[in-house]
């Protein structure tokens, strides 16, 4: 049983939350958080200021997870986008993230230069080749991600689960999902648990939690949503120092230096070097 599987023997729906690197992911597991997300969109942007279009290396994503599951031990789901479309880099990626501790890999049926999942233009690749990526990630939990439903419809959409399921899937996850009765439809149709991403500003409206509940969701994925947080307070912290010319302003929203030494271990760290802080 992998990771996120066992998690939802015993947690439904699962709230899984993006984080943008190492520190957040701490953050997230010293409040309560039970598993956490990599979203390829999000180290794309937060690292490399780039946008969610396939640009992320393999080692590139693999030395990001390493940091996360260094810092934390909760459940990471990893977004590979469409394996880089190649069934090598594919087989590969299982053999390293595998190696790193609880981690399932996210695997997705777009072709080549993918986009994100909200926006129009998509491509798929055949079922077939979709269910050949599935297959590729051997002794790694796979969640498959599916973004048929805006292009072929939701019966088509069902075929297309159904045979990833026969290739070795553990959870679906159908993209661009629109209203609550196209979730239900997918719960009743679908034989393995259903992952719906609750990005925000997209396709997909913000469902209230307990109206996911009542729809039977399994897991919920907010895979953005603590980035844009940080890139709006950001921003606004920017504008005003320049009008302000200090700092002053945004004491009250910031860390303190304890609260950060806190969730560092800060003293703990010193203690193995025989300093204490002043």
């Amino acid at each position: 049983m992998g990771p996120f599987t066992k998690l939802l023997s015993t947690t439904r729906p699962l709230q899984i939350m993006g984080v943008p690197n190492a520190l957040f992911a701490k953050m997230a597991h010293d409040i309560g958080f039970k598993a956490l997300y990599l979203s390829g969109s999000a180290v794309a942007a937060n690292q490399f200021a780039l946008p969610d279009l396939g640009l992320l290396s393999l080692d590139t994503l693999v030395e990001e997870a390493r940091r996360i599951v260094e810092a934390c031990p909760l459940p990471l789901l990893v977004d590979i986008d469409n394996g880089w479309d190649h069934p090598l880099l594919i087989e590969e990626a299982s053999s390293r993230f595998s190696k790193l501790g609880p981690i399932a890999l996210q695997i997705e049926d777009q072709a080549g230069a993918k986009r994100c999942g909200h926006r129009d233009g998509i491509t798929l690749v055949s079922t077939e080749m979709m269910c050949e990526r599935i297959e590729a990630l051997k002794g790694i939990e796979v969640i498959a991600r599916t973004d048929a439903l805006s292009i072929e419809g939701i019966d088509k959409t069902i075929q297309r689960c159904e045979s990833y399921v026969k290739a070795g899937a553990h959870l679906l996850f159908v993209e661009a999902v629109k209203d609550l009765e196209t979730i239900k439809t997918l719960k009743k149709a679908l034989k393995i648990p259903l992952l719906i991403n609750l990005t925000e500003f997209g396709k997909t409206p913000t469902f209230s939690l307990e109206e996911l509940k009542k729809a039977n969701v399994d897991a919920l994925l907010y895979p953005v949503s603590l980035s844009r947080v940080i890139w709006g307070a950001g921003q606004k912290f920017l504008k005003e120092f320049l009008k302000k010319g200090s700092v002053d302003f945004a004491l009250d929203e910031m860390m303190t230096r304890k609260e950060l030494y806190r969730l560092l271990d800060y003293e703990k760290q010193e203690e193995k070097i025989g300093r204490k802080i002043t």
